[in-house]
């Protein structure tokens, strides 16, 4: 097609066919952007006498809605996995809203149980790798009394499973890995906390989305949005 040929119109149609593809509408987006700057471009050239993509409108994003636990069905899961390894792991994750990758990369000297500090220095990617925290810089969080005593019982449980295992338990001072002590798989922790929630029979939410359900504790209980939208791992004190 001629550029002095194409419309405004010819443009929208092409972005409506690109959604109803199923691209997304950050897709659709950025490939009118690439569109708007070769038009602008050909307009400085006097190629056209106009940017016919200036005029396009483009849907406008909305939000999905994020599935989250009530604070009853927190209650409820941390109930169901009282004495087990998932107890301290899945009280961490609700009162500090850590990415999965964050928590998998936990080590025990990471805490500072004098002062209730725990330093978030790396993170485990899916291949088992490790590599430095999302913003590449480290951070720390102000554990409650709740944290600090599940993580508490949790090393009791793993000091059981390194001497169950004995010269077999390989010791990386991981705080969350298998009974032999090695790093914990994505799809792992994926299957079993998904597994977790329908057995107690709450809402099945994926692991990221259960970040949302830090989100709303932590708001509720006066925790600044832009500290909780930051992702900065901010921790709460406060039960759900």
């Amino acid at each position: 097609m001629k550029l002095r040929d194409l419309t405004t119109a010819q443009l929208q149609r092409l972005y409506r066919q690109l959604l109803d593809r199923g691209l997304s509408l950050k897709t659709v987006r950025n490939a009118h952007g690439v569109m708007r700057a070769a038009l602008n471009q050909a307009v400085e050239w006097k190629l056209v006498a106009g940017n016919v993509a200036q005029a396009v409108r483009l849907p406008q994003y909305v939000p999905p809605e994020h599935e989250t636990l009530s604070p009853e069905e927190v209650r409820r899961v941390w109930r169901a996995v009282a004495g087990t390894r998932w107890h301290a792991f899945l009280i961490l994750l609700v009162m500090t809203g850590l990415r999965q990758g964050e928590i998998l990369g936990l080590k025990w000297a990471d805490i500072d149980w004098s002062h209730g500090i725990l330093q978030l220095r790396r993170q485990l990617q899916r291949d088992k790798s490790f590599a430095p925290t999302k913003g590449k810089r480290n951070r720390r969080l102000d554990l409650s009394d709740l944290g600090l005593a599940a993580l508490r019982e949790h090393r009791a449980l793993q000091d059981e499973d390194r001497r169950e295992h004995d010269d077999r338990y390989e010791d990386h001072d991981l705080i969350f890995c298998t009974h032999q002590g090695r790093p914990l798989g994505w799809r792992t922790v994926d299957r079993d906390f998904a597994r977790i929630l329908a057995r107690v029979g709450v809402t099945v939410i994926t692991f990221h989305e259960s970040r949302h359900t830090y989100a709303t504790i932590a708001l509720k209980h006066g925790i600044p949005a832009k500290v909780v939208q930051s992702g900065s791992g901010t921790a709460t004190s406060a039960s759900p």
